[in-house]
């Protein structure tokens, strides 16, 4: 997640989202998601200001701690997350990274990405037991295309790695190995996965 000052800026200029992601030419829902935090902003910021009439260096966008983003400065290495969770049903997001990978190509201006390790065979023959899979959180999903959803169960942060199916009427519908299952959209962040690291 990212703090950022996009909601104060866009009301300054009495601006509603919808103008904004018209103008940017993405759904008002994925803006939404960036001011939010859910999203980066990145890969927007040049349109944005232009739009807003201000200079990028106004926006400011940075992690939770505080630490501004500056894309120059990312490791060459992702974390790995993957703490399978006794009940089966995904990793522990609250654990320690287990391991560290190089960054991907795909992943160089991504500050957010990240990697987890496939466990079981939920996802085969897509993905198999001991694949990794590489996550860019600033992207859309798409139909049928593997995701993580990140959600809160019992107050503690959890990844589930699934199949995306859809999102209607403020809900998001996966599929994994007990079927399909249903979030709430404004509960969770789905992070698709953009690479698979095959196990040998």
């Amino acid at each position: 997640m990212y703090k950022n000052n996009l909601k104060s800026l866009r009301s300054g200029k009495a601006v509603t989202q919808t103008d904004i992601s018209t103008a940017l030419s993405i759904g008002q829902a994925e803006y939404s998601r960036m001011e939010s935090g859910k999203r980066k902003i990145y890969p927007h910021k040049t349109k944005i200001a232009e739009y807003l009439k201000i200079s990028e260096d106004e926006i400011v966008e940075s992690l939770l701690d505080g630490t501004e983003v500056d894309r120059r400065a990312l490791s060459p290495t992702l974390p790995v997350y993957g703490f399978p969770l006794p009940d089966g049903k995904g990793f522990d997001w609250t654990q320690q990274m287990m391991s560290k990978v190089d960054r991907p190509e795909c992943l160089v201006g991504c500050p957010l990405a990240y990697a987890c390790f496939c466990y079981g065979e939920c996802l085969a023959p897509q993905i198999n037991n001991g694949d990794l899979a590489f996550l860019n959180p600033t992207l859309e999903p798409r139909a049928a295309g593997l995701v993580v959803v990140c959600y809160k169960a019992n107050g503690k942060e959890r990844g589930l790695l699934c199949r995306f199916l859809g999102e209607k009427a403020g809900n998001v519908c996966v599929e994994w190995r007990d079927g399909e299952e249903t979030f709430k959209s404004s509960d969770i962040s789905v992070h698709p996965v953009v690479s698979v690291q095959y196990a040998l």
